[in-house]
């Protein structure tokens, strides 16, 4: 009896294992017929992260490939903008170091929102800023504007490019787009922070007794380790770092249509407490990002506001000395300008409502900085939100960059602000 009890029980095993490899095949095989639909019709095609055109810099940390051509997607829009980088690695049109006698140039020294990968080259706002400034009879042979933008560069980085390259074009003046992360962006400190921790490499600097003192690049932070946040009003919080089924997840989600499909439909039906907003993703605790409104900075980010002064100092410097003028130009995160976008951050990271902010903070660092320093400076914020308040629409509804509008506001208003402040002379 006990033999032929086995006997069944072997039996039943093998028909068992027969009708699960029967389901696995099915399974793989109906899958396998979906994704080929889904290649078929360009159902959940995967969206590239490669920038095929940026390239590592020893110097700078990465630049952008000459000669390169595309056409840029954002991660949440598509803006099919063409682009092309220049013989010297600018998006910008070709021009030679030296210039023509009588022409007045101006070097804008910048992040993303020089670079403004996300509308044409011609709708951007430093080649509106040259038309309008050719409008008004500006220099004896008029004024050029060379856009020396690099994406999620930061002040040290432009700092480096003026010190390597930007001095060979000759410019008259030398303009210094700031943007609030490129404080975070120049500190050694915050970017070992959660989620920055797996940050590109680049160069940083440290002061030292008032000195700027150059440091080897960032050394990513191994997977899976723990890094503690601290803040004067609150204790540090421990990041979520990617784990191997995460890990396994982002292979699937970069190779299967399906799977991105059945993510889809998996959030749509789980639905979140969170709301559904592209700048709102997952994190624990409160974004490094956000203490760039904290009214007293956390350690490393007073550490990396010290050495964003100290850069914009030597830059100055370093510009007076080849008897250049400098200026700043300061562009609004959109969550300073924008009514509800604040709210809409707090609502995402519940933790950061139970502090208080000042979005003003980086402006007032600045601004004090800029007065000590006798530089002249156009700081868009309140002529933003005066915007917002009419109802116009500035910023791309799922993107942090200018949309055109944005562009041709900036392009005039600092066209008018240069003629004012007497920095490009008349003919």
């Amino acid at each position: 009896m006990t033999q032929m009890a086995n006997s069944r029980r072997k039996i039943i095993l093998r028909q068992a294992a027969i009708h699960l490899v029967l389901i696995a095949v099915g399974v793989a095989l109906a899958l396998a017929i979906a994704e080929i639909l889904m290649i078929v019709a360009d159902i959940a095609p995967v969206r590239s992260s490669g920038r095929t055109w940026e390239v590592p810099n020893a110097l700078y940390g990465w630049s952008y490939l000459p000669g390169a051509t595309f056409k840029y997607d954002g991660r949440y829009e598509r803006f099919r903008a063409p682009g092309k980088i220049n013989s010297k690695g600018l998006r910008e049109r070709e021009y030679t170091y030296e210039k023509k006698n009588g022409i007045f140039r101006v070097l804008v020294l910048g992040d993303s929102y020089t670079a403004s990968f996300e509308v044409p080259l011609r709708r951007t706002w430093h080649e509106i800023l040259e038309a309008e400034l050719n409008k008004r009879n500006l220099a004896p042979a008029g004024v050029e504007i060379i856009a020396a933008g690099i994406q999620a560069w930061s002040t040290d980085q432009e700092y480096l490019y003026y010190l390597h390259e930007g001095y060979r074009y000759h410019p008259d003046l030398v303009l210094l787009q700031f943007f609030a992360n490129d404080i975070y962006g120049d500190g050694v400190e915050v970017q070992r922070l959660p989620r920055l921790s797996r940050a590109r490499k680049k160069p940083f600097f440290v002061v030292r007794d008032r000195r700027l003192v150059r440091i080897d690049p960032l050394p990513v932070e191994p997977m899976g380790q723990a890094v503690a946040q601290t803040n004067t009003e609150q204790a540090g919080r421990v990041a979520t770092q990617h784990s191997s089924v995460l890990r396994a997840k982002d292979f699937l989600r970069a190779h299967l249509r399906t799977y991105r499909v059945a993510s889809q439909v998996k959030k749509a039906r789980a639905g979140s407490n969170r709301p559904r907003d592209p700048f709102c993703y997952r994190y624990d605790g409160i974004p490094p990002e956000l203490f760039l409104w904290a009214p007293q900075f956390p350690r490393e980010h007073a550490a990396a506001w010290d050495v964003t002064a100290r850069v914009i100092e030597e830059l100055k410097s370093e510009t007076a000395k080849r008897g250049q003028l400098f200026a700043v130009l300061y562009m609004p995160d959109r969550r300073q300008v924008l009514p509800g976008e604040w709210q809409r951050t707090l609502e995402c990271w519940p933790d950061a409502a139970r502090l208080s902010w000042d979005l003003d903070k980086p402006n007032h660092l600045l601004s004090d900085l800029l007065v000590r320093l006798d530089t002249p400076y156009l700081d868009l914020t309140g002529t933003f939100r005066q915007t917002a308040r009419g109802g116009q629409s500035i910023y791309f509804e799922t993107d942090h960059h200018l949309n055109v509008d944005g562009h041709r506001q900036v392009g005039s208003i600092l066209a008018e602000w240069l003629d004012r402040a007497s920095l490009i002379p008349r003919r």
